[in-house]
């Protein structure tokens, strides 16, 4: 490793976050505004980290999937109901 790609490691080591911070950032950001440099914190980590990116978008996946959920149950169109039986099956399994 030449001297170069020394100081290029130390820097980008400075610059970038670790996986955990950049995870707590990828949550906030679905909830609230980042601040600047909190985003290019996140950015820059993403630009290097797969797993991250990878993470980002099951998290936009499951995010969508609990809206449409939430959109379903306030629309009362459910995609499965119980049959009275299987509810009455449910309540015996759980009551002691």
């Amino acid at each position: 490793m030449n001297f170069f790609q020394k100081i290029y490691i130390k820097i980008i080591k400075c610059f970038i976050v670790p996986c955990e911070k950049a995870s707590l950032l990828m949550t906030k950001h679905e909830f609230e505004k980042l601040t600047l440099k909190e985003a290019l914190d996140m950015r820059l980590h993403l630009m290097k980290c797969k797993y991250c990116r990878w993470l980002l978008d099951e998290e936009a996946l499951l995010s969508d999937t609990i809206k449409n959920h939430k959109k379903q149950i306030e629309c009362n169109q459910f995609l499965h109901t119980l049959s009275a039986e299987q509810i009455e099956k449910i309540k015996k399994n759980i009551a002691p």
